[in-house]
């Protein structure tokens, strides 16, 4: 079987790792300081509200300069405009000008401004706004001012004084002295307002190194690690010590060509003992490098993880995040005729004919696209010698992903013609064709209703030569990733370790496949969405539509720096996304899984089931996987039991809810008695669930957990044998525990789970059929 009929969808144009941002650096914006909220898609006046326990209020001195900075990880065409407004949005004062500055410079990153020495206030907030022009163009003609990122931080302005050293001055633990303010540890910047990971090598512990980045926002000093050691302050032991696979150790994992060439291969291994999963990723790229997965079944109930808030109802309203790459349509619809079988003979021919030169022809586009590559990037020379006409047709060239005219597949070269072994091998091993980029809109049930980078654990990696940078990291949507103490996580890597050889980088770790940090997005037996990416250079950078570098309109055209996360480029070898079951073992035939499931009412879809019930069974690991959605109230329980005659009593159950004060999913194994509540217990022995989780959203509460088919728990019934399945929902939560159920529902045959039980029942069969041909044999005599 080709290995690209195993994915289950897939879309390499799908996202984009960041499409356009801002956010404060000083003042320090507002927490959470995600740097993707633009004023389509988050509340005004800020996207994010004020959190009176997280927030930080910064002093500023009315009449007295002070210079703002932010950070943008996407140079998008125009300028910025800086305010200073109240809490509720409206306006004090323009702090820049009515219109927006820098629109000549894409990669400005600070202003210097003045309060007017009338303006006063306890508590206000200071407001970056930043266009992304070229988006805004797309927008059915819709004015540039008409979209733009915004960033708050809150602050404090006080009247002009003549103290060198007033309250607040300095920050994050400085002292000031004659106006001159110290700093510890870390910490720089005229007011200590920059944190840096460390100050020296003994900040990385005794196995790191610290080093200056040079990027263009803090940190830019951070710690390297030694192999053998990984984690932000290098203090955590790996046993990974060689990222780099030999070729030996192949064997043992499966593998994924994310793409061909320049190369981007995704290894990996369940290590079934440990519940450990181990990856190994092999790049092209002399920059970063960076993986990212989450479940299939998440939908917008995790996007109120770090903070509780949502986009606007209609979020894809007047969107201008419309993508610009769009899947080339190779199917022509006709009418369709009867046909003779010699016509359908040679339709299908036809019709192979086609789909190899397609073969062929994606072949090509990433060739014209490597080769383009590998061309210097001369869009700085031009733009400094003023040729921002010469400039823009380069970028052009290098964003052209049509084959060349003398390449259109079309020719007579019976070599160029044939696919050869070689190439239909390069087929079974490399993701699908690109499809077209998604929107968050809503779509029908069982399509992502999310964008490819929301909710997303990502690992990211760099390195200088040996010393490598692994972060533990996770994104809340398009914003920058940030690693997993951000948002009040933890390194949860068992093992990591990066390498950076001869252009490719190589990256290798271990993971639990479940941890407790919401940071983390579990690794399932079930679809996972997975993303890649790869970082662009100082001199080959490539947006589409042209970003304020392509248009000459630019200070800074070594913007994307080596070691420094911004956006990956526009380029399909640059980035994609698949969804694909890491269980699942192309070599292993034998390996089924088993998939069935329930609803109600019956032959209902979507969003018009009141209940859903679906399992899937793997025969490697006699694990069975439960998917439970319900329509009931907030306070509302669901469950699905097991029964050996449909009745209650003498039945296995597993009820979850969610709490409504903590949001956590409470999830029960249990032996029901009687029919009473009370009768419906909890059992008496350690639970036999695994890998729980659940949410409520919309009026549905969703939960998800495995288990064995036999558990060896008196208190379960096996599922080794064929069973009925019961199904309840609508249950009131009362003290803590289960009241009776509103809705009930019993499968109407037993349900059989796993080949065990059709091979045990065959075997039966064929032992009572060898035994009544042996009775009736001997009883001849």
């Amino acid at each position: 079987m080709k290995l690209h009929t195993i994915f289950l969808m897939t879309s390499m144009l799908a996202y984009n790792l960041v499409k356009s941002h801002v956010v404060l650096t000083f003042p320090r914006a507002r927490p959470m300081a995600f740097d993707y909220m633009d004023n389509r898609n988050s509340n005004p006046p800020c996207g994010v509200q004020f959190d009176s326990d997280k927030s930080v209020m910064t002093t500023l001195v009315a009449g007295i300069d002070f210079t703002v900075t932010w950070h943008v990880a996407y140079p998008n065409q125009g300028g910025v405009k800086i305010q200073l407004i109240k809490l509720d949005g409206d306006l004090l004062t323009e702090l820049t000008d009515a219109n927006f500055v820098y629109q000549n410079d894409s990669t400005k990153l600070s202003h210097t401004v003045n309060i007017d020495s009338n303006i006063t206030c306890d508590h206000c907030v200071l407001r970056i706004l930043r266009q992304a022009k070229e988006w805004a163009a797309q927008d059915n003609g819709k004015s540039d001012d008409d979209y733009h990122f915004w960033s708050c931080a809150d602050v404090t302005v006080v009247t002009e004084t003549e103290e060198e050293c007033f309250e607040g001055k300095c920050i994050n633990g400085g002292t000031c002295t004659s106006g001159v303010c110290s700093c510890p540890s870390k910490f720089e910047g005229e007011r200590c307002e920059y944190e840096n990971e460390c100050d020296t090598n003994s900040d990385c512990s005794a196995h790191g190194q610290c080093v200056d980045i040079g990027s263009t926002f803090h940190p830019k000093k951070v710690c390297f690690c030694e192999p053998g050691w990984a984690g932000r302050k290098c203090d955590k032991y790996s046993k990974l010590t060689n990222a780099k696979l030999k070729k030996s150790e192949e064997k043992k994992f499966r593998k994924i060509k994310l793409y061909e060439n320049p190369e981007f291969s995704l290894f990996w291994r369940i290590l079934k003992d440990k519940e450990e999963i181990e990856i190994a990723v092999r790049a092209k790229t002399d920059t970063w490098c960076a993986i990212g997965w989450r479940p299939s079944d998440v939908d917008e109930h995790c996007k109120k993880f770090p903070t509780s808030f949502l986009p606007k109802s209609d979020p894809d309203a007047n969107n201008p995040d419309n993508s610009a790459e769009e899947e080339d349509n190779d199917e022509v619809y006709e009418e369709e005729e009867e046909k003779s079988e010699e016509e359908e003979q040679t339709e299908n021919t036809d019709e192979e004919e086609k789909r190899r030169r397609r073969r062929r022809t994606n072949r090509r586009k990433r060739a014209v696209v490597d080769k383009q590559d590998n061309k210097i990037n001369e869009i700085e020379k031009l733009c400094k010698m003023g040729n921002t006409t010469a400039a823009g047709e380069w970028a052009r060239k290098s964003f052209d992903y049509s084959p060349m005219a003398n390449d259109s597949g079309d020719d007579n070269n019976e070599k160029e013609d044939k696919d050869t072994d070689e190439d239909k091998a390069d087929d079974d091993k490399t993701a699908p064709s690109p499809e077209p980029e998604p929107d968050a809109k809503p779509k029908e049930d069982g399509d992502d209703v999310l964008h490819a980078m929301d909710c997303m654990d990502i690992i990211f990696a760099t390195a200088k030569g040996k010393l490598h940078r692994v972060l533990d990291s996770y994104t809340r949507d398009r914003s920058t990733p940030h690693h997993d103490a951000w948002y009040g996580g933890s390194e949860d890597l068992v093992a990591a370790v990066a390498k950076s050889e001869n252009g490719m980088m190589y990256l290798r770790f271990i993971r639990k496949l479940v941890t407790k940090d919401k940071s983390d997005q579990p690794l399932l037996d079930q679809p996972m969405k997975m993303i890649w990416a790869r970082g662009q250079t100082p001199t080959k950078f490539f947006h589409r539509p042209f970003s304020g570098l392509e248009k000459c309109e630019a200070s800074d055209y070594g913007y994307y720096r080596v070691h420094e996360l911004k956006y990956h480029g526009t380029k399909p070898s640059q980035r994609g996304s698949i969804t694909y079951n890491a269980f699942d073992d192309p070599k292993n035939e034998e390996d089924t899984l088993e998939k069935g499931s329930f609803s109600h009412p019956k032959d209902c879809a979507g969003s018009d089931c009141d209940f859903r019930a679906s399992w899937r069974y793997r025969k490697s690991t006699d694990l069975i996987h439960f998917s439970i959605e319900a329509r009931v109230e907030a306070e509302e329980w669901a469950g699905i039991g097991f029964s050996e005659d449909k009745k209650m009593e003498q039945s296995d159950a597993v009820v979850g809810w969610i709490e409504p004060s903590s949001g956590k999913l409470t999830l029960t194994d249990r032996w029901l008695v009687t029919k009473t509540p009370e009768g419906v217990a909890l059992d008496n022995s350690k639970s036999s669930l695994r890998n729980a989780r659940g949410w409520y959203l919309d009026g549905k509460l969703k939960f998800s957990f495995s288990r064995a088919r036999d558990t060896k728990d008196d208190n379960d019934l096996p599922l080794t044998e064929c069973i009925y399945f019961l199904y309840a929902w609508g249950g009131s939560i009362e003290k803590g525990d289960i009241g009776k159920h509103t809705n009930t529902e019993v499968s109407v045959e037993k349900i059989c789970i796993g080949s065990a039980t059709s091979l045990n029942l065959s075997w039966s069969m064929a032992v009572i059929s060898s035994l009544i041909s042996l009775y009736l044999a001997t009883s001849r005599y």
